[in-house]
């Protein structure tokens, strides 16, 4: 099956590629290990503007980055940079996701109940 983690590269201002910091990658670098994405298996991958979200196949959502108009999903909204990815609950914790998008400033979940 799929190893555990991901390769991220590019722009990172806002941590966006969920590295634990805002440089930029000019070259692709596996987070995998000790890295908090690397001990999940991921499903799915969506980048928003400034964020990201990562879907595993227990229907769990992550999400870092820039979180400015809530788009992170964990109760809060400003100008900090979630360094680290944080797990996604409130109405998604009793559910499985099946699939995850981002748009510039919101991010969408979809339920196996087609919530």
């Amino acid at each position: 099956g799929p190893g555990k983690g991901v390769i991220v590269f590019g722009r990172n201002e806002t941590n966006q590629l969920g590295d634990g910091n805002t440089t930029d990658r000019l070259s692709p670098v596996a987070l995998t290990g000790p890295h908090p994405l690397g001990a999940l298996r991921l499903q799915q991958i969506a980048t928003g503007f400034r964020h990201t979200l990562a879907l595993t196949p227990q229907g769990e959502v992550y999400a870092w980055g820039w979180n400015l108009y809530g788009q992170l999903g964990d109760g809060t909204r400003g100008t900090a940079v979630r360094l680290v990815p944080v797990r996604v609950d409130g109405e998604l914790s009793s559910k499985r996701v099946i699939q995850v998008g981002c748009g510039r400033f919101h991010s969408l979940a979809l339920t196996d109940k087609g919530e």
